[in-house]
């Protein structure tokens, strides 16, 4: 027998015993005994699918109907900036642009990242070297608008490595922290510390405590929704579904159902480092307009 007829003949013969092998699973499958595990899995199906399907319902029909008129800017709107900002890399030329993309739009501040904190809760002075630099070109080009230092860390709430807001001694050094980024010229302080459980005692005293460092901010609290100007495809994001286009047609349509005319009320961008001019136009087409249709 040559080489190619006895390939051929283990391969008729292969496929003759998966033929048998997928007829006696057919057979066994349809035995009067495998009834109700049938039907569980049928079930299981059912359970599994079904409330896919009715959350999917759902959320679809949130999304309809048409938005207020004026759900736009309330001119409180916010922006998150890379580390580029205050450590040397973006100088003049990038300031000309940022102010540009900015006027016409409703930012009112923006979160400059000038961490991240140490574990203990301090900050190296050396992260952001630019600030004043920074603090004084937006002072001079887009007056009115806030600059903020945003600092943050990865918490020990679901691991073993992590700044530990329950240690008092770590509060404290995130509040000097506070204090050293307000005398640097920053005009307040934007936390981000994850994970973080709602709820969390620590982190409430943590910002009384901040609280007493920045009373020079406004009265009351703006509610700000972020808008994901991120591009990534991965388990837990999908770039086709995160726009900035679906996020501020929700938030309108959020407003338009439970409070229309609420004014302490913002979007913020996530983040200049990657939004793109599409993300930018579509900020400004669906929001960053009068608050008058």
């Amino acid at each position: 027998m040559s080489g190619r007829a006895a390939v051929l003949h283990v391969l008729r013969r292969a496929g003759s015993v998966l033929g048998r092998g997928r007829a006696a699973f057919v057979r066994g499958w349809a035995h009067p005994r495998l009834k109700w595990p049938k039907r569980a899995a049928a079930g299981a199906v059912v359970l599994l699918v079904v409330p896919g399907l009715t959350a999917g319902v759902s959320l679809r029909l949130q999304y309809a109907g048409d938005p207020a008129p004026g759900t736009r800017t309330r001119e409180r709107d916010a922006v998150w900036l890379g580390h580029a900002w205050v450590d040397g890399r973006n100088g003049e030329a990038q300031l000309a642009e940022l102010v540009q993309r900015m006027r016409g739009t409703g930012v009112r501040d923006l979160y400059v990242h000038a961490g991240p904190l140490e574990h203990d809760g301090s900050l190296r002075a050396s992260r952001y070297p630019k600030a004043r630099w920074l603090v004084r070109a937006v002072r001079r080009e887009l007056p009115g608008v806030r600059v903020q230092a945003w600092l943050g860390d990865v918490l020990s709430t679901e691991g073993k490595t992590g700044m530990d807001l329950g240690e008092r001694a770590t509060r404290e050094r995130v509040v000097r922290s506070a204090r050293q980024v307000l005398d640097a010229g920053f005009a307040g302080v934007h936390f981000d510390l994850e994970p973080l459980h709602s709820g969390d005692r620590d982190y409430l005293s943590l910002l009384d405590d901040v609280h007493a460092v920045t009373r020079g901010t406004p009265r009351g609290t703006d509610l700000l929704m972020g808008l994901p100007a991120f591009h990534t495809d991965n388990i837990g994001h999908r770039e086709s579904a995160e726009t900035v286009a679906a996020a501020v047609r929700g938030a309108r349509l959020g407003l338009s159902r439970e409070d229309a005319r609420r004014e302490r009320f913002g979007v913020a961008l996530y983040g200049d480092f990657a939004a793109t001019p599409g993300d930018w136009a579509a900020y400004r087409r669906g929001w960053g307009a009068p608050t008058s249709d």
